[in-house]
């Protein structure tokens, strides 16, 4: 007997993206993949997300769990779901749970929206004073009732 849990997480998910955008942004994702490759999508998705990360930064931090606090308060406001950060010693792992891509721009936006939480992020690191030689990067989405979008923060040289 199942106790309901993956379907109230469906139903959550569900409700992250306010219908009142639902149509308009799978019309955008459709266009966008009719007049774009996935890798010019990706590219536009990371701009987008660096002009949005700079319109709404977190503010000062002086921990990685104050910087955790402070972008978890903005995805809250957003409905955009949650982050961790997690030191790794070599690196920071960035793991985004549930945010309303799949809702909003369909499954074949899930492979591309990934890049505006990179290009978030990116910007944040940077204001949070992460230097030039360390870098943001999409490692991986797991995909299932809520998908988790995990990046990695590191060195250049980490990435080849």
């Amino acid at each position: 007997m199942s106790n309901g849990f993956g379907s109230q997480l469906a139903y959550f998910s569900e409700q992250q993206c306010g219908r009142q955008w639902r149509t308009f942004l799978s019309a955008l994702a459709e266009e966008l993949a009719e007049q774009m490759s996935d890798d010019e999508i990706q590219s536009f998705m990371y701009v987008l997300g660096r002009r949005m990360g700079a319109s709404v930064e977190p503010g000062e931090a002086e921990t990685l769990e104050d910087m955790e606090q402070a972008a978890n308060a903005i995805w809250s406001d957003w409905n955009w779901g949650l982050v961790r950060f997690k030191d790794v010693q070599t690196s920071l792992e960035i793991v985004h749970d549930c945010a309303p891509f799949r809702v909003a721009f369909g499954e074949s936006g899930v492979t591309w929206s990934g890049a505006l939480l990179e290009g978030i992020y990116s910007r944040w690191f940077e204001a949070f004073g992460a230097g030039d030689d360390l870098v943001l990067r999409q490692i991986e989405i797991e995909e299932g009732e809520i998908d988790s979008y995990r990046f990695r923060l590191a060195h250049r040289s980490m990435f080849g």
